[in-house]
């Protein structure tokens, strides 16, 4: 069988000594898991299918809060993880998530902000078509992350979004910034705008006070709106 829809939060505490595993489905074809709610992930292993083939996504309407244990997919097939929710967030203080066949996306509508690191594996992307809030952490691992056109990324770090490296809001291996998303620089502190700012925007391209009206970079030409927040905004 399968575990379609949870109207309510999802909550896994244990999933019994020895390496117990709770599945969505044990073998399935495409399908998608939808929870209303927030998903809490205490302890245990929680996996989506044994055997899946085709499309598979688990949707998260609410936060993800995952304080230890592991999220995985042990089938050679791939599951995206939609966070789906409107001012929700991603935490990850404890365990193991984003290994292999795991991909993370927030869709367009979406609005997470990060209170950990968000990583992704060799493989495998992090689509951001919604606003991604880094504050001061990172999407990071060898995997691929892409900023779709319409998309927003929240950038904390002082050191902006560079091209390459363990340095800025995002440090996969791949990654792909697209002209017509929306840049955020919200940091606390100074920033520049880091190498993988894209040369010409169609996006727009947002700055607090922090950044002093800009963030400090190379010459940049850009055919967005360019914004400074005022004080607290």
């Amino acid at each position: 069988g399968y575990l379609l829809t949870v109207n309510g939060d999802f909550t896994v505490v244990s999933t019994g000594s020895s390496g117990g595993v709770l599945n969505f489905a044990n073998s399935a074809g495409g399908f998608t898991t939808t929870i209303a709610g927030d998903l809490n992930l205490q302890a245990g292993i929680l996996n989506f299918t044994n055997s899946g083939t085709g499309t598979m996504a688990l949707n998260v309407a609410g936060d993800w809060n995952q304080t230890g244990g592991t999220f995985e997919e042990v089938s050679s097939s791939d599951v995206t993880v939609n966070l789906t929710g409107t001012g929700k967030s991603f935490t990850l203080s404890g365990g193991t998530y984003g290994g292999a066949n795991i991909n993370t996306a927030i869709p367009s509508g979406a609005s997470i902000p990060l209170n950990n690191n968000l990583p992704v594996a060799s493989g495998q992307t992090c689509t951001v078509g919604g606003p991604l809030n880094c504050g001061t952490l990172a999407v990071t691992g060898a995997g691929a992350f892409t900023l779709s056109s319409g998309g927003t990324l929240g950038i904390g770090s002082t050191d902006g979004i560079a091209s390459s490296g363990a340095t800025g809001s995002v440090q996969t291996t791949t990654r792909t910034f697209n002209a017509g998303a929306n840049y955020v620089y919200n940091g606390a502190s100074a920033q520049i705008a880091g190498t993988a700012l894209p040369t010409t925007l169609t996006g727009t391209l947002t700055t607090g006070p922090a950044a002093g009206g800009r963030p400090r970079a190379r010459a940049t030409r850009t055919s967005a709106s360019c914004r400074r927040r005022a004080p607290g905004r």
